[in-house]
């Protein structure tokens, strides 16, 4: 089992994807990886045609992506 420590420390592969792509010859911080991943999603806008539980989902997911802090235990059920 994984401890918090762990768990909350960015996977390696999400440091390495920049606004330029897939970079196999460094890593950003993590805290430049957190940046630029929020951006990515942060004016997706989800069609009409999207169901309204999918819709929630996905507001409830990005928040917790766009959150620093990972989610308490048992929170993502």
């Amino acid at each position: 089992m994984k401890v918090f420590s762990e768990l909350a420390k960015p996977d390696e592969r999400t440091l390495r994807f920049t606004s330029m792509g897939l970079s196999l010859g460094g890593m950003l911080h993590q805290d430049d990886a957190l940046a630029f991943q929020r951006s990515q999603i942060a004016d997706a806008v989800l069609t009409e045609a999207v169901p309204a539980d999918l819709r929630n989902s996905f507001e409830r997911l990005r928040d917790k992506h766009s959150s620093r802090a990972p989610a308490p235990a048992g929170e993502w059920t």
